[in-house]
């Protein structure tokens, strides 16, 4: 029996197929493993990157508030009971000393001054008529003291007239601001009430606040600084009262401001303040993230070879996230920074780099 050519090829691309699928599973690529972050962690270690720790200078500033406040403060009041007739200045106004805040209506006083200028024209003309007439001898020498003694009471009661007049006007006694004005046109005024209060702003001091647990530690002298608008001025210590504060329990420190033209403050305002209590020139610091509790202590993890080694430390105050080092640590050692929380002692670590992410700590901020 014959067969067809077609049935031949037909055949043929059959046996064909299944001998390339044949081969295909045969050859087939082995399927690739997958391996967990743990099986990474127990060949590599823990992935870390390390803190190298240097002498550098350390500072710390202690933060606190306060009132801004002038030291020099003055009330002005009037030498007179006279109503007022001119009131020159508003509220926070710049005085300089000497100049005219008000007016006291003068009428009565000027009228007193006119008639005593001319009860001593008239002293002196008579002072003087008896004088010549004693040189000519017709006048005695008592008669001539007593027009003397009546000239010179006459002469000082017109100074003390005058000076009266002058003080008709109402003077700022120092250069500032004024903080404060009780005075109104038509007022009766009165030497024993106040009608203005002036500030001196070319002196400011700062009013601290001080707990109790850090006011032994501030001292007359330190140096301070005020935060302001125009930014931080320098300023320092004057003094720390003995004494606490009856109703807050809290103590007062007051700081003075180097320069204080060049800033503007404004009096009674809380402004922050920061004064120096720790300055060292060579000191250890690391930052906080490498610090660990264990047990209630803190310790942090020194990279030794490929292993971290628990190291218990006495550490200082906290600034700029940064922890002084007072004892337990060495310039120059390294500590785990990245991937601390994983640390333990004796474990073996996986050095990255710097600013490499392990593919763990990738993971786990998806």
């Amino acid at each position: 029996m014959r067969v067809k050519p077609t049935y031949l090829l037909f055949i043929t691309l059959i046996l064909f197929g299944c001998g390339f699928t044949v081969w295909k599973i045969i050859n087939r690529p082995q399927p690739i493993r997958s391996v967990s972050v743990a099986a990474i962690r127990a060949q590599n270690g823990i992935p870390v990157s390390l803190y190298e720790i240097n002498d550098s200078a350390w500072e710390y500033w202690l933060p606190l508030y306060g009132a801004v406040n002038a030291p020099r403060l003055s009330q002005v009041s009037a030498n007179h009971q006279e109503y007022l007739i001119d009131i020159q200045v508003e509220v926070g106004d710049t005085v300089k000393q000497g100049q005219v805040l008000a007016l006291l209506d003068n009428k009565t006083s000027l009228e007193k001054v006119e008639a005593a200028r001319a009860r001593n024209r008239e002293l002196e003309a008579r002072h003087n008529r008896l004088e010549s007439l004693q040189r000519a001898g017709g006048s005695s020498a008592q008669e001539l003291e007593t027009a003397f003694t009546l000239l010179r009471d006459s002469q000082a009661n017109l100074k003390q007239l005058t000076t009266d007049l002058s003080r008709m006007k109402i003077l700022s006694p120092i250069s500032g601001i004024i903080i404060k004005r009780d005075a109104e046109t038509g007022q009766l005024s009165s030497p024993s009430k106040p009608l203005f209060e002036v500030a001196d702003m070319s002196h400011i001091e700062i009013t601290l606040d001080v707990a109790p647990n850090v006011s032994s530690l501030i001292k007359p002298g330190m140096p301070a600084k005020v935060k302001t608008e125009e930014g931080w001025a320098n300023a320092s210590v004057r003094r720390i009262n003995p004494v606490a504060n009856s109703a807050t329990g809290l103590y007062n420190c007051v700081l003075t401001v180097n320069d204080p033209a060049m800033y503007s403050f404004k009096l009674g305002s809380m402004v922050e303040s920061l004064v120096l209590i720790e300055k060292e020139t060579s000191a250890l610091s690391v930052p906080y993230e490498t610090i660990r509790e264990v047990s209630g202590r803190p310790v942090v993890y020194v990279a030794s070879g490929d292993a971290a080694i628990e190291r218990p430390i006495k550490r200082g105050r906290i600034t700029d996230m940064k922890v002084r080092i007072l004892d337990g640590l060495s310039a120059g050692e390294k500590l785990v920074q990245k991937g601390v929380d994983r640390a333990y002692d004796g474990a073996k670590i996986w050095i990255q780099n710097q600013d490499a992410v392990s593919a763990d700590i990738a993971d786990r901020n998806k």
